[in-house]
């Protein structure tokens, strides 16, 4: 099973393991990213993957993650995310 949130700039896909699944135990197992409607509409700019294991409940202390953004113009709210 495969679960797949999308907010924003994010989406996260998390493979949750089933009964059916135990054959699979102690094997590595190639998961394939789901596309996200950015990958899907916008085809000029690159999206980037990456992966995580979270299958410890260790806290991960002193990781760093790097995120690039960038953007051609700014606009005006329009008022839909104004609090």
């Amino acid at each position: 099973m495969q679960f797949f949130l999308a907010f924003d700039n994010f989406t996260f896909q998390v493979t949750i393991p089933t009964e059916r699944d135990r054959h699979l135990e102690g094997k590595v197992v190639a998961i394939e990213a789901f596309p996200s409607i950015h990958e899907i509409t916008d085809t000029e700019n690159e999206t980037k993957h990456a992966f995580a294991d979270m299958s410890s409940s260790v806290p991960v202390r002193g990781s760093k993650v790097e995120v690039q953004m960038s953007y051609e113009r700014k606009e005006p709210s329009s008022g839909r995310d104004s609090a």
